[in-house]
């Protein structure tokens, strides 16, 4: 529930509340943050008092006592207050660890607990949970946390800094909606870490536009698992016997799945619902409720308005399937609204769409090989912005493809792809994942396989790929 930002749409900040707290202030209609007792958790402001009343500006580091220049465990100096909510303070600190080393970015994101949350007696146990959830989620597109720990009353967890714009604020700069393109890019990120994260067996459960973030790059990030809990088959799950986020955390009322209201386990479809309504804001600047509950919703039988221009009838299905009031009609995994959404689309982030047009204007054209088939441009030849992008795509699909990611993997594979066609390292990338996809699916049926290198031949990236080809070509020979 918490806003990372350096930089917004409207200019630089020094304190954002997110969602919760500052809708009042923009005139737009408040989400309150509900809790296990149904209290409505109020951000606490630097300077402010304690619950005894005393002032919090003593020389001890306090939840409330944080300024520019406060130094947290002798290591990270505050410089500014980034983002304060319901259950906590982000700052951005420099580390001066990283500063001694001379680390070419040496500033993180801090959050602090704050308010109620910080006087609680298992506060230290929930950012550690938080801590050791976010961790397991090591993915492109989940916001990277680094540790956390303790000083004096101070409970924090340090975390990367991010640069760039939370979804509401898109939102609110896009009252119609942001373009095609922009939708499909963000709503890629979105989907792979959520994928990622239900692959490990853990649900965000506070899924909304303050809660994922577009960065300057173009890339999303999925960030603050505050009251994430272990899906019920999941390993974690024993951590619920000894204490369970959700006793602190809350639910958003415009985003919660019906599910949630009625107590029920975590599953992907509470993850899935919020990501229809974020889908359809992002395309339209308007929540298709109205921003009313989903028991309300459902007892004045509200029905989602009508499908939005900027989307295809077939990604109207997956959007549709995904903000579903009821549970038995809403899709379940998240994969399948990938497919139904993404479909054959090549994926721009706006940044993308741009360096796309420089090449065009430079007239750069594909090379031909001696024996007339077609072979990448020189690498070198390209424009030093472009070679930035494709090393940084590249160097993503890598990770990806670390943690058995294919779709994270091919996702960037074909954005260097559209700016680097026949990149060698973008093909060697590609068939590595076609060894993989062989090891990992090698006892499929001969339906089930078909239907795997058709989806994985919908890449260009890979469409030379000489192993999937023969694969394709050896189906074909068979069904004569």
């Amino acid at each position: 529930m918490l806003v990372l930002c350096s930089q917004s749409l409207k200019g630089p900040i020094d304190e954002v509340a997110d969602d919760e707290t500052i809708q009042a202030q923009v005139d737009k209609p408040a989400d309150e943050t509900v809790v296990a007792d149904n209290t409505i958790l109020q951000p606490r402001r630097l300077g402010a008092t304690t619950n005894s009343g005393t002032s919090s500006s003593g020389s001890a580091n306090t939840p409330t006592s944080l300024k520019a220049g406060s130094l947290i465990k002798e290591r990270f100096r505050i410089t500014s207050t980034l983002g304060t909510g319901g259950m906590g303070t982000v700052y951005r600190a420099l580390d001066l660890r990283k500063e001694e080393a001379r680390d070419s970015h040496p500033y993180i994101a801090v959050k602090i607990l704050t308010g109620e949350l910080a006087q609680h007696a298992q506060s230290f146990i929930m950012l550690q949970r938080e801590a050791r959830k976010s961790q397991q989620l090591a993915h492109p597109n989940i916001i990277t946390v680094f540790d956390f720990d303790r000083d004096q009353d101070l409970v924090y967890m340090t975390m990367e800094e991010l640069d760039g714009d939370p979804l509401d604020e898109v939102i609110a700069a896009n009252p119609l909606g942001v373009s095609p393109e922009i939708l499909e890019n963000i709503l890629s990120g979105i989907t792979a870490g959520l994928e990622y994260a239900h692959s490990k067996q853990i649900i965000h459960s506070d899924l909304k536009p303050s809660n994922i973030f577009l960065l300057k790059s173009g890339e999303v990030k999925v960030l603050d698992f505050g009251i994430a809990r272990a899906a019920s088959d999941s390993s974690l799950a024993g951590d619920k016997t000894v204490f369970d986020a959700g006793e602190l955390g809350g639910l958003t009322p415009s985003y919660a799945s019906i599910e949630m209201f009625d107590g029920e386990e975590p599953t992907p479809g509470d993850d899935i619902y919020a990501l229809g309504l974020i889908a359809y804001e992002l395309a339209t600047g308007k929540h298709p409720y109205d921003r009313t509950p989903a028991p309300q919703a459902i007892a004045e039988n509200k029905q989602p308005p009508k499908k939005p221009e900027i989307i295809s009838q077939r990604q109207w299905r997956a959007v549709r399937g995904a903000l579903a009031l009821n549970t038995e009609e809403r899709l379940t995994d998240v994969s399948e609204f990938r497919r139904l959404y993404l479909g054959k689309s090549r994926l721009f982030s706006a940044s993308a769409v741009i360096l796309v047009l420089m090449i065009a204007t430079a007239s750069i054209t594909l090379y031909l090989s001696p024996d007339g088939e077609p072979t990448a441009v020189p690498f070198e030849s390209l424009p030093v912005n472009v070679q930035d992008t494709v090393t940084e795509q590249l160097q993503m699909a890598s990770e990806s493809l670390k943690f058995g990611d294919y779709n994270a993997a091919l996702f960037h594979l074909e954005r260097v792809n559209d700016l680097h066609r026949n990149s060698p390292e973008a093909l060697r990338l590609a068939g590595e994942i076609v060894e993989d996809w062989l090891v990992l699916d090698g006892a499929k049926s001969a339906a089930e396989l078909e239907n795997q290198v058709n989806s994985l031949l919908m890449y260009e990236v890979m469409q030379s790929n000489e192993e999937l080809l023969k694969i394709k070509a050896d189906m074909a020979a068979k069904t004569k």
